[in-house]
């Protein structure tokens, strides 16, 4: 038997598709994060329809759902099966297309592998803002609740993590032939509006070779893995290495501390569902009012909330006497993440999160008494 023809774009609806994932640059949806925004375009939908069509597409939906793949492995499989599809278009064209498959590929596996939002509160970013992690921490520590999740910055505190809206992470299994003997890996996807409502998208690998491995010798590799790239781009300015380098450390970073913090006991993490108890049934309304109510319902977004609600002020707000009116010889000692030893013997480790503390405090409370007289 001749082996089936590709169906048309217009048959597979890569049309409606590639509009749909045009639109998460729309106003409409800036105050949403970047997954729930591909969701509520409608670009979720139609590009489920456009791999459910064809024995192949249901195989690459299959790659992309599946945890243990890695991303990078499934996203460029995808591409191959798309570009085959569209057959009529230019080869321009394709390259115009290419950066659109590359979101529908990565937030196509964040909802397929079971995705999950976690928001840090406000209080928590500052705390963060105030912490270290020790450089001994294993790479063990470093773990997902899910095998899919996004990272949800404030958006007042999104300079901590170099202007991102969103960070998804992804644990599975390394490349083959990357790594031999790696035992699993992670890979950050950024992403950062741009000025025209654009989103941005960065990676970022983390490779386990061991599980007892200091954190501080992955995040070495990583940066060492993109200065042997460089010169294979083209790049060998070294002040843009310099801010390249910053910036990674700048994502991993803030990454690595709301991965630690969700791994520390007595972390505090509260479920909100707003979308999945949403009504979906609106009787009596007209078609185009159902229709409007479900579209609100596509921009509701479970999430878990991570940290306290309230928290103190900063380091640089008790150093500026900000909301205080008067100086103060009180300081803030940095909070950290270290190993606490546990168990028979003390023979166990698990990661503790010491908070920013603030030190003579009863000087802070004289001080004010004296300005108030």
């Amino acid at each position: 038997m001749r082996p089936a023809e590709p169906l048309a774009p217009a048959d597979l609806g890569i049309g409606p598709a590639l509009t749909a994932t045009v639109q998460l640059s729309q106003r409409r949806f800036l105050h949403l994060p970047s997954p729930v925004t591909f969701r509520a375009s409608g670009a979720l939908a139609a590009w489920s329809g456009v791999f459910d069509k064809t024995p192949e597409g249901r195989k690459a939906r299959e790659a992309l759902a599946d945890v243990r793949q890695p991303i990078s492995e499934t996203m460029y499989a995808t591409s191959n099966y798309l570009h085959r599809h569209i057959h009529a278009s230019t080869s321009n064209r394709q390259t115009v297309y290419q950066p659109l498959f590359a979101n529908a590929c990565q937030f196509l596996s964040f909802w397929w592998r079971g995705g999950k939002l976690y928001e840090p509160t406000q209080a928590l970013g500052t705390l963060l803002g105030e912490t270290d992690w020790s450089q001994d921490v294993p790479m063990r520590c470093l773990r997902t609740p899910v095998p899919a999740l996004c990272i949800v910055p404030p958006v007042s505190q999104r300079a901590a993590c170099a202007d991102m809206c969103s960070l998804m992470v992804f644990s599975h299994e390394p490349v083959p032939g990357m790594a031999p003997g790696a035992c699993r890996a992670l890979t950050v996807v950024a992403v950062q509006p741009t000025q025209d409502g654009a989103l941005n998208n960065m990676f970022f690998s983390l490779t386990v070779l061991d599980e007892d491995e200091p954190l501080a010798n992955a995040f070495h590799r990583l940066e060492e893995g993109a200065r042997m790239e460089a010169p294979l781009l083209g790049k060998v300015d070294e002040e843009k290495l310099r801010q390249n380098s910053r910036f990674t450390r700048q994502v991993m970073d803030y990454v690595v501390k709301v991965l630690l913090y969700l791994n520390c006991e007595g972390a505090q993490i509260r479920e909100l569902t707003p979308y999945s108890s949403a009504p979906r049934v609106f009787p009596g309304l007209g078609r185009r009012k159902r229709e409007a109510r479900l579209a609100e319902v596509e921009q509701l977004y479970d999430r878990f909330v991570l940290g306290p609600e309230h928290g103190l002020q900063t380091s640089e707000q008790m150093a500026n006497g900000t909301n205080s009116g008067f100086e103060v010889s009180a300081h803030w000692r940095r909070g950290h993440f270290r190993l606490q030893p546990h168990g028979p013997h003390a023979s166990l480790r698990k990661v503790m999160f010491i908070m920013p503390t603030l030190v003579r405090a009863d000087r802070l409370a004289g001080a004010g008494e004296a300005r108030g007289t």
